[in-house]
């Protein structure tokens, strides 16, 4: 915000110099014109310097009333002009002159002067306002004395006196404390007279008058440009908040910022960039009124005009004909999109860049300016905050999906486990009561057949409860694995002998080289992913159809794969399977537990291995791993 200006006392004495352009005379005639001219500097001077002592004595009542008033109606002014032309009125009344001439100087627009004259055409006023500058009044005044200009400047003095068609120009300026704020000229005779005096002080006392007015005015005028930019920004920040914090969808929220950027500078397109901190890459995540294909671009560097040179710089950035840069990817821009000018702001948030906005025009070279980029860099900050909102909202709302989708799993899992328990307890609990019974225990065979079952129901449920007690020492770290060569054709045969009392509906059929590159791991933990692949397989294959077993071995490592007639898997559900709770219904509705799988892919990753799945629903699972050397 600008301060008020500082008191506004007399900085300088009325300056009187002659001006007697030579028109045709001899030079003689032109030297007694410049004696004439000096002469009347020197007395100026005179009067300068003994101004304090006479003015009380030049300013009668009548004049201080006259002061008075003037001053009244300058301070009622809110205008510069409206000022200019007060004191205009005022000075032909004190001064009587034919010609006067007032110029002030426009501190908001650099380079522009307001003039106002009387007996002057609009070439002379227009010719005033071009040569009269603030340095030249810095030069009148610039030892506080009243001092003419150097002789340098004759040519100046001589198209003043030329526009004023006089032999005599009186010069006040227009200053305060801390800066020249206009001149005043005046045509006069150039006789230093006590009236002429009287005069001075009057005008040189409006001067100063009109110093602290139109100092006042440009005050009040950079107070009010600021309040309506503070407003505007105000108004375009609580627009802009309605808009993009009016929903937590990220894709919402970014289409939101795309259309507002458009809508508040005018423009005709609009996109909205995203910072990926780990690529140092933006990508283009929202456009408005641009071509797909410019939604669809590779992803930018930073550095790279034009986002990626303000998200790098964290800076603003405005090009008013974009088709003139010299940089090429701003010029193909320009190319394929039609536009013509562009404006950009990085997405700052806790002091880093998370992002930028831009706006294009087209139709012609536009600048953008400064409020315009003011409403850019506004939006800026409100759309960070909405797009970081979103982002965690959503990062929340998929937590929070995660945490449901555990706990499901987990609800399906006790199921399924309370299941897998329940139906070799039924059997053991049937058969052991069919064995207590009289009848029952008459034939031996019977009593061994019943046993058999429940020996072998008992194993499933002692193998179901190693399988938890592994996934326990697992998630604890206390899984102890051993390292020893092994052979892993020997392993395949042990694992189809022990499932072999099981697969009776079933044929298991070997695809394995005799001899097999020997691998180093733990013989006890192969040997259940073995099993726990060949039991799978059984299982889910229809009664009647082939287990395939089968390995292979390259420069790396065995490749082993068990491969059934089951249903298939889905190729959705491939990693889904391995997990913990994984369970992937077939097409018969029975359920795949992931428990066996989530154990075995554990045991052949702690080995340095690998496991996948290759499936084709209606045409069984191959599942397979491989171990290196």
């Amino acid at each position: 915000m600008s301060e008020m200006p500082s008191g506004c006392g007399p900085i300088a004495s009325a300056a009187v110099f002659a001006s007697l352009p030579a028109r045709g005379g001899d030079q003689e005639d032109a030297r007694m014109q410049l004696a004439k001219r000096d002469a009347m500097m020197i007395d100026s001077n005179e009067a300068a310097k003994n101004e304090g002592a006479h003015r009380r004595g030049h300013l009668n009542e009548a004049d201080a009333s006259l002061l008075c008033h003037l001053t009244k109606r300058l301070n009622a002014c809110s205008h510069i002009m409206e000022v200019l032309e007060e004191a205009l009125s005022g000075l032909v009344a004190i001064a009587g002159a034919s010609r006067v001439a007032i110029l002030a100087f426009d501190a908001a627009r650099a380079g522009s002067t307001c003039v106002v004259a009387k007996g002057l055409g609009a070439t002379e006023e227009s010719l005033l306002a071009n040569e009269v500058t603030p340095d030249l009044c810095r030069r009148i005044i610039s030892d506080g004395g009243g001092e003419t200009v150097d002789v340098e400047d004759d040519a100046l003095l001589d198209k003043l006196a030329a526009i004023f068609d006089t032999p005599g120009l009186l010069s006040i300026p227009v200053a305060t404390a801390d800066s020249v704020r206009g001149l005043i000229l005046i045509a006069g005779d150039g006789k230093a007279t006590d009236q002429g005096r009287r005069e001075m002080d009057l005008m040189a006392t409006v001067a100063n008058s009109v110093a602290a007015a139109v100092a006042r005015c440009e005050f009040m005028a950079e107070m009010e440009r600021q309040v309506a930019s503070l407003s505007m920004l105000q108004s375009v920040t609580c627009d802009v908040t309605q808009v993009v914090t009016s929903s937590l969808n990220l894709r919402d929220v970014l289409d939101r910022v795309a259309e507002a950027t458009a809508s508040i500078l005018g423009a005709d397109a609009s996109a909205v960039w995203l910072l990926d901190s780990s690529t140092k890459t933006l990508g283009v995540e929202a456009i408005c009124r641009l071509s797909k294909e410019f939604g669809r671009r590779d992803r930018l560097a930073l550095g790279v005009k034009p986002a990626g040179f303000v998200a790098e710089g964290q800076l603003t950035l405005s090009i008013a004909d974009i088709a003139s840069d010299e940089d090429a990817n701003l010029r193909d821009l320009a190319s394929r999109e039609g536009v013509t000018s562009y404006a950009g702001v990085p997405l700052m948030l806790r002091g880093q860049c998370i992002g930028v906005i831009e706006a294009f025009a087209r139709g012609g070279p536009r600048q953008f300016s400064e409020e315009d980029m003011q409403r850019l860099v506004a939006l800026g900050h409100q759309a960070a905050v909405a797009i970081e909102n979103a982002r965690l909202f959503q990062a929340e709302r998929d937590t929070v999906t995660k945490l449901r989708q555990l706990e499901r799993h987990k609800t399906d899992f006790m199921a399924m486990l309370a299941h897998e328990l329940r139906t070799p307890l039924t059997s053991i609990k049937g058969f052991a009561q069919l064995v207590l019974r009289q009848n029952a225990c008459a034939k031996p065979e019977v009593v061994e057949r019943y046993s058999r079952i429940i020996e072998t129901e008992s194993n499933r449920m002692i193998g179901i409860i190693n399988d938890i007690l592994d996934i326990s020492k697992m998630e604890a770290g206390l899984l102890e694995m051993s390292r020893q060569p092994l052979s892993m054709p020997d392993l395949i045969h042990q694992a189809v002998a022990a499932a072999e009392p099981l697969s009776r509906d079933h044929v298991l059929e070997l695809h394995v080289p005799e001899t097999l590159p020997l691998i180093r791991g733990d013989a006890a933990k192969i040997e259940q992913v073995l099993t726990n692949l060949i039991g799978n397989a059984v299982r889910y294959s229809p009664a009647g159809e082939p287990v395939e077993i089968g390995a292979t071995a390259d420069d790396e490592g065995v490749t082993v794969w068990v491969n059934d007639r089951g249903r298939g898997i889905p190729v959705d559900k491939f990693n889904h399977i391995f997990n913990k709770y994984g369970m992937v219904e077939d097409g018969n509705g029975e359920s795949r537990s992931g428990l066996g799988l989530y154990i075995s892919k554990n045991f052949v990753e702690a080995h340095g291995g690998q496991m996948w799945v290759e499936s084709e629903e209606g045409k069984g699972a191959k599942f397979l791993f491989k171990l290196y050397y």
